[in-house]
């Protein structure tokens, strides 16, 4: 195997799947009457066709499902 070195300014060791997850702590969230959901707890039968969807984060989840949603 060959030696690799890169040099950075800034590492971010994002591994979500690693942690909990939980929803943000966001005053007022349990008063929402829509379906909230979170995205390491996608239901497989969610249908969200000709719905507004907001979405909370700005990690790898969020974009790829963003990407997804959009139809992009």
């Amino acid at each position: 195997m060959d030696k690799h070195e890169d040099v950075c300014d800034f590492f971010v060791y994002a591994v979500g799947r690693l942690n909990n997850w939980r929803l943000p702590d966001i005053a007022g969230i349990e008063k929402l009457r829509r379906t909230i959901v979170h995205t390491a707890a996608w239901p497989k039968d969610l249908d969200i066709s000709n719905q507004r969807v907001a979405v909370i984060g700005n990690g790898a989840s969020a974009v790829q499902c963003l990407a997804k949603i959009t139809g992009c």
